[in-house]
C-alpha cells in the first residue's frame, strides 16, 4: 500500500526531472 502512495509522487518528480534535463539540452543544442 505504501508503494502505490510514493510512487506517482516519485515518478512526478522524475519525470519533471527529466523535462528539465531535456529542456537544458534543447537549449545548448540551439545556442
Amino acid at each position: 500500500m505504501l508503494v502505490r502512495v510514493v510512487y506517482p509522487v516519485a515518478s512526478s518528480i522524475e519525470s519533471l526531472a527529466f523535462f528539465e534535463l531535456f529542456m537544458i539540452y534543447y537549449i545548448i543544442m540551439i545556442n
